[in-house]
């Protein structure tokens, strides 16, 4: 709806000035405007979207009191933006259409005006087709366009968000719809986020986020966004369908990739004009677009994010300052840790009896930080020594021993959680049947599986015997249980401070070398480093703006050492880490330079810039 009197909330479009004849063009609705949208990897199959949205007024001062967005006021809280994500050619070129078609309605360009309008212009919308996609799949009640029936199911919508069946016409539609007062970015004070240029204000806008499958953005990315008046709960204005219908704002649109079009301009005083005569104008507005989907492996991966000292400190802190870890954990039914107990009675009545005991499975579940258990290279050394873990330090059964407790032989109780029944009811450990340490049991070491080596390494077996001499003096008809009592050394915690420390390590060595390049002063009169030579003083490594390094890294001095070899072998403990972190596939190569990530990672510090800490760091 125009507002012809006062300049708040303008048109800034000159090609639709133009066109109306007008001096200006203002709206009773607030302008929304597309700011960024960023594209980055989620993971293999899933990118992360988001779109920053601001909204616009004419304005005389930056802390202008009269901008509308301040005033938190029962008719700005029915204020909605709808915004339309589009990843397919043939909608987004009849988007571009339905667009210009109604701003240039919001701009009374034709014979049919306002709301009493609105339907009329929507009907002569509706008979046009553009390419092979039909108007009136966009502009029916359930179309991206529409409000009322529409806005109220996504306001139902905790998320509002609405996507369309990929088997339908709008399959490559995203429709998000969200109130604007809440979504205005505020200080501690309350004050909203804004700026001024040139009379000019914008508020900015929570950011839109989102994720979808790798595959939905192709060639194609045009967003579009308008504000509306919501009227759906007014019992008199439920048949209100479009945003021409109602107070509305201009539609701004963005083509981030893929083509933008144009049509013929509306002629004046008359009914919708057909399509008409179309313009490819390319993807114009790239520079609003940041796209991080081609991004190296490394930064795919994440390799920083996941293994830097940020992420040990936290999992430390999680933990609190108390090192002790879980010395002791009690076992006193049937585990999966823990095999079937085999038992015989040998020539002299006695029981004897083995069983086995996985101690990787054990500390999968009880360990402090079980999921370094679930990475093949640390829990080996975690459990038989490397690098960081000493063969005296390693994952070891420190004490074990076995329990016997009698059970009623007529009494019955669930024996698991699906309610299963047995008759061994358990007597509460007391003066008259205690709980016992039956005997400490021996490790045989001379039994092996036969499913791979791995399992010998974790399963161990264990062997004793119960002599149950006290039953034998009493003659007493008894039936006991048998459990298991076992202390586990977890260093689990040593191997993370270790390899915080030395993550610390080569954040340092790395800054080292940044450092010495970025403060190299320069080159002292009729001083002269002979070209080829290593350059040990430190001086003139980069040039007089400071922005670009020029000696290579394999001639600058430190110490002993090269900064190429300080950066080589960070880089080489770096790769090391994501392979036993398994963040990326083990090599394949002896030197892990030659690996995508460590080439990268090598590629990176090499280049001239001063930017390749940022890798590390």
């Amino acid at each position: 709806m125009l507002n012809r009197k006062f300049n708040v909330f303008p048109l800034n479009n000159p090609k639709l000035l133009d066109a109306s004849g007008e001096a200006f063009l203002s709206n009773t609705a607030p302008s929304v405007s597309l700011d960024e949208i960023s594209i980055k990897n989620k993971d293999t199959d899933t990118l992360d979207v988001e779109i920053n949205l601001c909204l616009t007024q004419n304005v005389k001062e930056a802390m202008d009191r009269n901008w509308w967005f301040f005033q938190n006021s029962p008719r700005n809280s029915k204020y909605r933006i709808r915004l339309l994500t589009c990843f397919g050619a043939s909608n987004s070129v009849a988007l571009d259409f339905v667009a210009q078609r109604m701003n240039e309605y919001q701009c009374d360009m034709m014979s049919t005006r306002g709301a009493a309008g609105a339907l009329s212009f929507i009907n002569n919308m509706n008979q046009y087709q553009v390419g092979p996609t039909k108007i009136s799949g966009l502009l029916n009640p359930e179309g991206p366009f529409a409000i009322g029936a529409l806005t109220r199911k996504m306001k139902g919508s905790q998320s509002g968000i609405l996507t369309y069946s990929d088997e339908t016409s709008l399959g490559d539609i995203i429709v998000h719809d969200i109130p604007v007062l809440p979504s205005i970015e505020k200080s501690k004070d309350g004050t909203p986020n804004v700026s001024l240029s040139e009379g000019l204000g914008k508020a900015f806008l929570s950011s839109i986020k989102f994720n979808i499958p790798s595959d939905k953005i192709s060639d194609t990315l045009s967003v579009y966004a308008f504000v509306y008046y919501d009227s759906t709960d007014s019992l008199q204005e439920k048949s209100i369908t479009y945003p021409a219908q109602t107070i509305s704002g201009f539609i701004d649109t963005r083509a981030m990739l893929g083509d933008k079009v144009e049509f013929s301009t509306q002629t004046k005083n008359r009914s919708a004009d057909e399509p008409g005569n179309l313009k490819n104008i390319g993807p114009v507005d790239g520079e609003f677009l940041s796209d991080a989907r081609s991004t190296t492996r490394i930064d795919q991966s994440n390799i920083a994010a996941k293994i830097n000292k940020k992420t040990l400190d936290y999992l430390l802190e999680e933990l609190g300052e108390n090192e002790n870890q879980k010395p002791v954990t009690k076992i006193i039914k049937n585990h999966n840790d823990f095999s079937n107990l085999w038992i015989t009675r040998s020539d002299k009545d006695s029981k004897r009896f083995m069983f086995s005991f996985d101690l990787r499975s054990f500390l999968l579940k009880e360990s402090s930080f079980p999921v370094l258990y679930s990475k093949d290279q640390i829990a080996r050394e975690l459990l038989q020594g490397g690098e960081l873990i000493a063969d005296f330090e390693t994952a070891s059964v420190k004490y074990i021993c076995v329990k016997r407790r009698q059970v009623e032989f007529e009494s019955y109780t669930s024996d698991n959680d699906l309610g299963t029944q047995t008759r061994n009811k358990e007597i509460s450990p007391n003066y008259i049947f205690p709980e016992e340490i039956v005997t400490i049991p021996s490790r045989i070491d001379d039994i092996f599986l036969e499913i791979n080596q791995r399992s010998n390494e974790n399963v161990a077996f264990y062997q004793g015997v119960d002599t149950c001499s006290d039953n034998r003096k009493t003659q007493s008809l008894s039936k006991f249980q048998y459990g298991t009592k076992v202390s586990v050394n977890d260093p689990s915690l040593l191997f993370l401070k270790r390899v915080m420390a030395d993550l610390n390590d080569m954040t340092k060595q790395v800054e080292n070398v940044y450092d010495t390049i970025k403060n190299s002063p320069q080159i002292r009169v009729n001083e002269e480093i002979p070209p080829g030579s290593i350059n040990i003083s430190g001086r003139g490594l980069i040039n007089l703006n400071g922005t670009k390094r020029i000696v290579p890294l394999t001639l600058i001095g430190l110490g002993q050492v090269t900064a190429d070899e300080v950066i080589s072998d960070v880089i080489r403990k770096y790769v090391s880490y994501a392979e036993k972190f398994e963040l990326i596939g083990p090599s394949l190569v002896e030197d892990s330079l030659e690996t995508e990530v460590g080439g990268t990672l090598y590629s990176l510090a090499n280049s001239s810039n001063e930017t390749f800490p940022n890798c590390f760091l």
